[in-house]
């Protein structure tokens, strides 16, 4: 203490007085310190939660209609089905397949906030929602960020939880798509900063990771911000997305999720929570500001407190004495007794353990106090464990109970856990909606959020204050009013106008529309591109919106673009020639001001004038004669400023043309009203007297171009410069039409104006010296002019009229001298302006200005007050909207600047996707790889030949006849009618030619085919088929393909899987035919080398093969569309067409014709139409060419050129091919054939942009039961190489299986699923094609494929050369986990020294184990060690997921074939017992007879229990 006191002493007398002020100023801020934290106001809400919860409304209603928003595990998330096993302890499983998603995690709106396509590829989604929510929430409290600035000097805060950084793994799948935005796009620290960044917050900015409590802290540390100053206001929230299978795997070994996929909080049946998605944001105040600022108040935050649970059994495990002590430590804060409490929603995760622990914690603060009952809520049960977003979606859902006065009830409650006691308690369960009766003020929520590590929060919200609400005046409404609207693009405008129209259908109406012009003028940002609507009512709003949407003209709205730099505009007073019989009559009639404006010019002018203003407007005569007309004009001109004066809006200079300089000069202050009267009355008395004398033409010249011209011509001479290149010249009418007469015929723009008189020219100099006389008269001898008060630009000199002019000789050039308006207008841009306002009876100088403004490159706009035979009262009020759309500042603009916030609809984005995914890893291209013939002796056979009589079928048979084989022919026909052959039983290779190839010839041809297979499978031993075509493919560059031949091939690759045993292969031969292509042709189907698949050309030998397609340089929208072009969907009303519909509308298509035979689905059109697209439904079928051609004729006829098609339209069924008929034929191939070769051909005539066939991986390798499906599909292939070698634009997309409704069956879905074929995201999918659209590539499979599960189930009969490029590590089997080779050695290790007998008991129950979990049989089934496994249930996809598993238990490395090989668990057991234990006492049994078949069938068919009891009926 003496150490302090010795310093004091030192101090000087002024030091000391600063150090005893200090120490007051702090005693007094300790004195008035409150006992309880400061009060914090909920002020804007924003969130996007499942179920369709995008906005709060949207989550309110979830909530209160007890809906769940869990869902199965979207396609673009993750394959779910390689990762759903029940076994939590199999290596990569994931217990359950469902969760709570939100839509669109990949779109995002770049554009808005600044951010590249490729920087927001490499942004981690969760900022972007972030970013989106987090505006949205600022939208939702009225906050604009000028007014932030305003009040809050951007000192604002941002404090944002989260804990998962799954995109980040998607980030490091290819070292490609690292590069320097992949810091800042991934690293937690940004989600906060880029907020900071875009929305120009200077205060403080952290992510807070504490796990689950994450968003919850946030809060808390956000209010405590508040407290301190560090910020004036905050934006605090979390997100949470799932994109990768990884900590869903992790939450399975710790069994924490619930296998049922839903959160049973306090419920019995309670066994863990279903992982959900979202993010919410709230903007935060402290309670006074909010007030002071008139701010909507939501809630109020009293308190909050955060703590750990410190050591307990495990990290993860709760602690409900520190749960006690957190909540004591929040009431404590915030002042509110725990019996005020009425209701809490808590952590409520649905674990048996962690419900019961949480809810005695909250029985010993909040149960046990005296009070009304305390209801319990937790919000898991309706979206999920939203982990880091969790905690702000409980906050979130508790300021709406409180704001509404409503508990909304919990979902999946049955019976209560028999671990939670309520007795003795005031806690009770929200069952049901419970009404909160309790005055706003007065009721009080808590929110509990704990952490899996340890970290807990609470916080205690209270309902916002009473205010009063301010009486509102109806007499005194304003007769309109000005609703604002505004987007940083066109579509985005549009899309905010939809939004708005159907708000008010909704709710809106109800509304003053006061108050929603506020809102939009007031409390909402605006952008350069805008709408305004001038309306009197809400339905009067509604209606001028769908008026704009329609594209249909009103007064009551008008568009435009552009932010003008200047905050006021410039006031153009337009000359003579913009009057109009009626002008200024409807406004004296109906505004006040306007009325009396006019009255007390009248007063002025009539006692030298001897006639009224008044009268000659009301009546309407005389108005050609320029003495009436320039004094209407004038008094017209300034009743309109003291109009727009009385409405707020005011020049920020002046301009007039000609007598228009007059008003201009009267603004300016440069004379009064009463010298403007008497001097345009004498200008226009005198201009009378030069009637008669000559005429004036307009011209499309520039000044120096027609000075030029008239220097030989003394009787003419300008007038007027208007713009760049629009001249006026005067005088007399016979040089004058020869002038015009000569100019025209040089296609220079003439037109006379209809008048007879030469103003501005020297026909004017008759009376400037009386002129003159006047003026002097009016100002006196000499008189100058006074400093203006604003800016005039004259147009008579071109510059600012200055102090010290003086009148007579201004006003008298401003008559002779020409007008240069276009000069003056250049100097107003020069001069910063960019908004002008043509102030008159009618805008007459538009055109001209709009010209000027081009010349200039300036960004300018200009709009006019009345027009002609317009309503001039509402021509009039729209003022201001005109001047808003032309970019004036909403701040000088008239409207409410008070009123009531409404809750008017978010911004609308302009989405884009952003995303560095898989998409293209799915795409893959067929190529022709040079193969050559393996050296093999040759070798004698026999031969049937199925084909018309051809060339090439003639000099086959001639060849192998030739050649000494033996040789037999059957026409097709013949084939056709076949019921059994058993001569096929004697021949070894049958080559089936194709019919000719036309157009009616595909149907027989693949008949033909089909007949003959059948045929075959009949055969004892099936002779094997080479299906034998001529220009089918296309295999070199450039070369030309015959479409109608293709249909086989795909009808071919199915029959390789379902009739493995008859088929070899198909060859195709080139287009036009050699004199070696017969014996290359039988060396090919002799000595094939494996290939199934053969192409000959120019003596060489070409194998199909199936490659990953390289990546290409990504591209942010390779897909912008014509919008005056119209685009033609096929299949268009539901399923993939209506996904391919929606797409181009999002890519700029306005006009959409939507072909189908079945009616749209429910709201299709509806929501193509919010797109802004106008769409045509055409109910035909595409393959009926008289239908086709009556469309095609009208749209040749129309406004909007054909510019693209997509042919989505087909038929698929699945049917075996032992039972495809002509039928089923005629009814798969007419959409495909008939139908694409009809729009192939209709379209011909029109110019595309693009030519889009859906086809089917079907056509690439087949799949059982599609083969007319397949036959079909590749038809599309080969029209899109046909149309290629034509020069024309085509692609054909051979797609795998979409995640979209429609698509196909479940059982098909399920199928292929099983053989490794996953569901594609369709936007994905989508942008997918659109890559290949920019690419020019003509045909390409998408397919997401699991190629480890598919290659084996596809190769087991064999090795298929197809899938001989793909890369080793994608389709060479997995290898296993170490933990997994670990346990089979060890398996193998503790059976290796037992007795034979008792390892042959353990291999056989382990072979019984692993049959039964592959048939989806309980473990503790028997199954037979004799009976055949495919008279059980194997099918092809079962038997290689039996060998994957038991590879994995035993170490082993069996193929696939194995259980073909050897089909009964016995005999696999004598197997493993030889190869694993070196077992050779026992011979294996004898092969029952009949396995080979019944595998076979069973492997290569894949059919169902009748059909293949039904094939081995069949006779051999």
């Amino acid at each position: 203490m003496s150490g302090i006191l010795d310093k004091l002493d030192k101090l000087d007398p002024a030091n000391r007085r600063l150090l005893a002020e200090r120490l007051r100023q702090s005693k007094e801020k300790h004195a008035t310190r409150p006992a309880h934290a400061e009060p914090i106001a909920v002020v804007g809400i924003a969130c996007r939660f499942p179920g369709g919860a995008r906005t709060p409304d949207r989550f309110w209603e979830l909530l209160m209609q007890g809906r769940s928003g869990v869902s199965r595990v979207p396609a673009d998330r993750f394959p779910i089905d390689d990762y759903h096993d029940e076994d939590p302890s199999a290596p990569g499983a994931i217990l359950s397949d469902r969760g709570a998603f939100i839509d669109g995690v990949d779109a995002f709106d770049a554009a808005f906030f600044g951010v590249s396509p490729r920087e927001a590829r490499r942004m981690d989604p969760q900022h972007r929602q972030l970013l989106e929510v987090a505006w949205e929430a600022l939208e939702n409290a009225g906050l604009t960020q000028a007014s932030l600035r305003k009040h809050s000097g951007d000192v604002g805060g941002v404090f944002i939880g989260l804990m998962g950084n799954d995109y980040f793994a998607t980030v490091q799948e290819s070292p490609s798509n690292i590069d320097a935005y992949t810091s800042t796009g991934t690293h937690y620290s940004f989600a906060a900063n880029r907020l900071s960044f875009h929305l120009d917050l200077k205060g403080p900015s952290m992510a807070i990771d504490s796990a689950c409590s994450s968003s919850l802290v946030a809060v808390h540390q956000a209010c405590q911000s508040l407290r301190t100053r560090d910020c004036d206001f905050a934006i605090a929230g979390g997100v949470n997305l799932v994109l990768s299978p990884t900590l869903s795997i992790s939450y399975s070994k710790w069994g924490m999720l619930s296998p049922d996929g839903e959160c049973k909080t306090f419920d019995a049946s309670a066994n863990g929570f279903v992982r959900g998605e979202g993010a919410g944001v709230v903007v935060l105040k402290r309670l006074d500001d909010a007030l002071a600022h008139g701010d909507p108040i939501l809630a109020v935050v009293r308190g909050s407190a955060v703590n750990q649970d410190g050591a307990t059994s495990v990290i993860t495990a709760p602690n409900g004495l520190a749960q006690q002590a957190l909540i004591g430590r929040a009431l404590k804060a915030s002042g509110v007794d725990p019996g005020a409490v009425g209701y809490v929603e808590a952590h409520g995760t649905g674990t048996s353990l962690g419900d019961p622990i949480e809810v005695e914690a909250l029985n010993e603060t909040y149960g046990k106090a005296a009070g009304n009952a305390c209801v319990l809520g937790a919000v898991k049960t309706n979206v999920g464990h939203l982990e880091g977003a969790a905690g702000i979606a409980g906050f979130i859902k508790a300021v709406l109970a409180v704001h509404h006065g409503r508990i909304p009830p919990n979902r999946n409650f049955r019976q209560l856990n028999p671990l939670i006691r309520f007795e003795g308690s005031r806690l009770r369960l929200a069952n049901d909606v419970t009404e909160w009766t309790t005055p706003r003020a007065e009721r009080f929520a808590a929110v509990s959020s704990f952490g899996a590590g340890g970290t807990n929060a609470h916080v205690i919200v209270q309902g916002a204050p009473e205010r009063p609400i301010p009486s509102k005046d109806e007499t005194a409404r304003a007769s309109s009013s000005t609703v604002c609207v505004s987007a940083k693009s066109e579509r985005s405008l549009r899309k905010q106008v939809q939004r708005l129209a159907g708000w008010l259908r909704r709710e809106g109406c109800t509304q003053r529309i006061e108050d929603i012009a506020y809102t939009a003028l007031q409390r909402r940002n605006h952008f350069e591109h805008r709408a305004a609507f001038t309306v009197d009512s809400s339905e009067g709003l509604l209606e001028a919106a769908e008026a704009f949407l329609a594209g249909r003209a009103a007064p009551s709205w008008c568009c435009g673009s552009g932010t003008a730099q200047a905050e006021r505009p410039v006031f153009v007073f337009s000359g003579q020639g913009s009057q109009w019989r009626g002008m200024g009559r409807g406004l004296m009639a109906s505004h006040r001001r306007f009325a009396a404006e006019i009255a007390a010019i009248d007063r002025d002018f009539v006692p030298f004038a001897g006639w009224s203003i008044a009268q000659s407007l009301t009546s309407g005569r005389e108005l050609d004669a320029t003495e009436i007309a320039q004094p209407c004009l004038f008094a017209v001109q300034m009743a309109l400023v003291a109009c727009l004066e009385e409405m707020g809006i005011r020049p920020a200079a002046v301009v007039g043309h000609s007598v228009g300089e007059i008003a201009a000069a009267c603004v300016a202050g440069v004379m009064d009203r009463a010298a403007a009267t008497a001097l345009v009355f004498h200008r226009a008395r005198l201009m009378q007297r030069l009637t008669g004398a000559g005429k004036m033409a307009a011209i499309g010249l520039a000044r120096e171009d027609i000075e030029a011209r008239l220097e030989a011509k003394p009787g003419l001479a300008v007038a007027a410069v208007n713009g760049p290149r629009s001249v006026v010249v005067a005088g007399e009418a016979a040089p004058l039409e020869a002038l015009v007469h000569a100019l025209r015929a040089e296609g220079v723009f003439t037109r006379m104006l209809p008048v007879d008189y030469a103003f501005h020219s020297p026909q004017a100099d008759a009376i400037l010296d009386e002129l003159r006389q006047a003026v002097d008269g009016i100002f006196g001898p000499g008189a100058r002019t006074p400093a203006p008060r604003l800016p005039i630009v004259s147009t008579v000199t071109g510059a600012e009229l200055s102090e010290g002019t003086e009148h007579a000789a201004h006003w008298t050039q401003n008559v002779r001298r020409p007008v240069v308006f276009a000069q003056a207008v250049a100097q107003l841009l020069e001069q910063g302006h960019d908004t002008f306002l043509e102030v008159g009876a009618h805008p007459v100088l538009q055109v001209d200005l709009g010209e000027s403004f081009q010349a200039h490159d300036a960004r300018a706009r200009a709009v006019a007050t009345l027009r002609r035979e317009q309503d001039e009262a509402v021509c009039l009020r729209a003022v201001p909207a005109a001047l808003y759309t032309a970019g004036v500042s909403p701040d000088v603009l008239p409207g409410p600047r008070q009123g009531a916030l409404v809750s008017l609809p978010n911004y609308a984005w302009e989405h884009r996707r952003h995303w560095l995914d898989t998409a293209m890893k799915w795409v893959h291209s067929l190529d022709w790889e040079e193969v050559q013939a393996p050296a093999m002796p040759p070798r004698r056979a026999s031969w049937l030949v199925v084909g018309t009589a051809t060339a090439l079928v003639d000099a086959l048979c001639a060849h192998l006849h030739a050649q000494g084989h033996a040789v037999s022919r059957a026409t097709p026909d013949a084939v056709r009618a076949v019921v059994a052959v058993s001569e096929f039983d004697r021949v070894d290779f049958v080559v089936y030619v194709p019919e000719s190839v036309e157009e009616n010839h595909v149907e027989s041809s693949c008949l033909s085919l089909v007949r003959l297979v059948q045929a075959l499978e009949k055969a004892s031993s099936p002779s094997k088929v080479w299906i034998v075509t001529r220009g089918a493919q296309v295999v070199t560059s450039g070369e030309s393909v015959q479409p109608f031949a293709a249909p086989v091939w795909g009808l071919g690759r199915v029959l390789a899987l379902e009739a493995h045993r008859a088929m070899a292969g198909l060859i195709d031969l080139p287009l036009a035919a050699s004199d070696d292509e017969v014996p290359a042709l039988v060396s090919a189907m002799l000595q094939s080398g494996g290939e199934d698949q053969i192409a000959l050309r120019a003596n060489r030998r070409y194998g199909l093969r199936l490659r990953p397609r390289a990546e290409q340089a990504h591209t942010a929208s390779p897909w912008e569309l014509d919008p005056s072009g119209l685009y033609l969907v096929t299949g268009g009303t539901r399923g993939l067409g209506l996904l391919a519909a929606k797409r181009l509308a999002e890519r700029g298509a306005r006009h959409l014709a939507l072909l189908a035979r079945r009616a749209p689905e429910a709201n299709a059109i509806r929501e193509l139409e919010e797109l802004g697209v106008t769409v045509s439904v055409h109910a035909a079928d595409v393959s009926d060419p008289a239908a086709m051609r009556v469309l095609f004729d009208a749209w040749t006829k129309g406004a909007h050129p054909l510019k693209g098609i997509v042919h989505a339209a087909g038929v698929s069924r699945d049917v075996p091919f032992a039972q495809v008929d002509e039928a089923l034929l005629a009814e798969t191939l007419a959409p495909k054939v008939a139908g694409t070769w009809c729009l192939h051909q209709l379209s011909l005539e029109h110019p595309l942009d693009f030519f889009i066939v859906y086809s089917s991986a079907a056509s690439v390798w087949g799949s059982s039961g599609l083969g007319p499906y397949a036959a079909a599909n590749e038809f599309l292939n080969a029209v899109a190489a046909h149309r290629r070698a034509l020069g024309l634009p085509a692609l054909s997309v051979c797609w795998g299986m979409w995640d979209a409704e429609g698509m196909t069956t479940a059982e098909r879905r399920q199928s292929w699923t099983r053989l490794g074929m996953r569901a594609m995201a369709p936007e994905r999918a989508l942008d997918a094609l659109e890559e290949l659209v920019a690419s020019g590539v003509t045909v390409a499979a998408v397919a997401d494929v699991k190629w480890t599960t598919f290659r084996p189930i596809y190769e087991m009969n064999g090795r298929r050369p197809l899938l001989a490029a793909l890369a080793s590590a994608e389709t060479s089997a997995a290898a296993p986990p170490p933990e997994v080779e670990a346990a089979a050695s060890s398996l193998k290790e503790q059976w290796q020294n037992e007795p034979a007998s008792q390892q042959c008991e353990r291999v056989l129950a382990l072979l019984r184990e692993t049959a039964a979990r592959v048939l989806g049989l309980d473990a503790r089934s028997i199954i037979s060690a004799e009976q055949g496994l495919f008279s059980m249930g194997f099918d092809s996809v079962t038997a290689v997921e039996f060998t994957i598993r038991l590879n994995r238990l035993l170490g082993t490395g069996y193929s696939a074939t194995m259980v073909f090989d050897h089909p009964t668990l016995k005999e696999i057991r004598d197997l493993v017992m030889r190869d694993c234990f070196g077992w050779t006492n026992e011979a294996p049994a004898e092969e029952p007879q009949g396995h080979d078949l019944e595998a076979l069938l069973a492997f290569v068919e894949n059919v169902n229990d009748d059909e293949a009891e039904r094939l081995l009926a069949q006779p051999t």
